[in-house]
């Protein structure tokens, strides 16, 4: 649920498991989709042109209505982990999978094999799934 609370409901979403949690508690966060220039393209430039042409097509047909809609907060990894850190927890590891999931979002690589060719080209640098674990400090 980390993406869809802003920084400030964060901090304090930390800072209470903070006080719930004894020395060395492991904490294990999902962490959605990562922020970077891809995922920056793919949301901004051409998931918004996608969405008008098939708006578009389908006025054609019946009457229809564009919505937009906030659908979280992206994070940077590295600003995450730090709000962790900053909150006497160590970062321990992170899980990553779901590569191709982001690129699916996409009408136009939906159903195509395009999908392996964009999981190749950018090497596993957009995984949907990030699982983050960290331990409460001994130093608190």
């Amino acid at each position: 649920m980390n993406y869809k609370i802003d920084n400030i409901e964060l901090k304090r979403l930390i800072k209470n498991i903070l006080k719930i949690s004894e020395i060395e508690t492991k904490i294990f966060v999902i962490f959605r989709s990562r922020d970077g220039i891809l995922i920056k393209l793919i949301d901004q430039i051409l998931l918004p042109i996608e969405t008008y042409f098939v708006f578009l097509i389908k006025r054609l047909y019946k009457k229809v209505f564009f919505l937009r809609g906030h659908h979280g907060f992206r994070r940077n990894l590295k600003e995450f982990k730090k709000l962790w850190i900053e909150n006497n927890f160590e970062y321990q590891n992170i899980y990553e999978d779901l590569y191709q999931i982001d690129y699916q979002r996409l009408r136009v690589v939906q159903n195509s094999k395009i999908i392996r060719f964009f999981c190749k080209i950018f090497f596993k640098s957009n995984p949907y799934l990030n699982i983050l674990t960290f331990q409460k400090s001994k130093k608190n």
